[in-house]
């Protein structure tokens, strides 16, 4: 009996790839063309551009506003300490114990008396009362305010009960800087602020007597100082710093805050 042939299933040949170098020639593909580069380049340059006015102009913004906080900050420091001192005026009946303004090198000196609490004397001096001697100027060249202070003590020693009266050649070495950044000093930077110097000296500091006038001579006992007027303002730190910068019309007044303060004095009387 003959066997079933057994039926095998062909051979597969397995197909070997052409190597490359059979192959025709073909370009690479996985690097950039000089376009693409050219391109790629062009638009990171425009995005850096646009990042770097975003963040000039956020700098810019941010340093003009730490300015204005600066200017701010000048200005309040001498608003409240001239405010303190000038709400407490002492007038006493002796002519030459009243506010007045001093000359000395051209730079004018607001002098007065006032009721100073001790915390507010000087610190190096004994006190015994709240009576003290204060006077307060913007040195020439300056654009500094500037206060100097006695003690009660030493005031009523050398000043009232000595009957020297105030310093008659006031100067500014021991006094303390209240604020900084004034533009009163130079003219052209305040040119623009003229609703604060309505008065025909423009002075920083000003005295009136009972008629509302400017005093520019001696008091007499029926013409007492009635008010005092203080005109100043603080301008950007960057400004007030570069004589260049003032002298512009478009930085003068960048960041600059105008202040006026006008107290009314009591009548005269004996100190007690």
């Amino acid at each position: 009996m003959q066997s079933p042939a057994v039926l095998m299933p062909p051979l597969r040949t397995a197909s070997v790839p052409a190597r490359s170098s059979d192959r025709p020639f073909c370009r690479l593909s996985a690097a950039f063309t000089l376009v693409e580069v050219l391109v790629s380049s062009a638009v990171l340059a425009i995005v850096l551009a646009v990042m770097f006015a975003a963040l000039s102009t956020s700098m810019s913004l941010w340093r003009n506003t730490d300015n204005k906080i600066i200017s701010d900050r000048e200005a309040r420091a001498a608003h409240l300490m001239l405010h303190r001192d000038l709400a407490n005026v002492v007038v006493p009946a002796a002519t030459n114990l009243w506010p007045r303004l001093a000359t000395n090198n051209g730079t004018v000196f607001l002098q007065f008396l006032t009721a100073s609490p001790s915390d507010a004397q000087p610190s190096d001096a004994p006190n015994v009362g709240d009576v003290c001697y204060v006077e307060y100027s913007i040195p020439r060249g300056t654009d500094k305010v500037m206060r100097f202070a006695l003690g009660s003590e030493e005031t009523f020693r050398s000043i009232i009960q000595g009957g020297a009266g105030f310093r008659s050649s006031p100067e500014t070495n021991s006094a303390q800087i209240v604020a900084a950044n004034v533009l009163t000093n130079n003219r052209d930077a305040v040119r623009d602020l003229t609703v604060l110097f309505t008065n025909a000296d423009r002075r920083n500091f000003i005295v009136l007597n009972t008629n509302m006038a400017v005093m520019t001579g001696a008091y007499a006992n029926t013409n007492w100082p009635a008010a005092v007027e203080v005109n100043f303002s603080v301008g950007d730190p960057e400004v007030t710093a570069n004589q260049d910068l003032l002298k512009s019309p478009q930085y003068r007044l960048r960041n600059a805050g105008a202040y006026s303060l006008r107290f009314s004095l009591p009548k005269p009387a004996e100190l007690p």
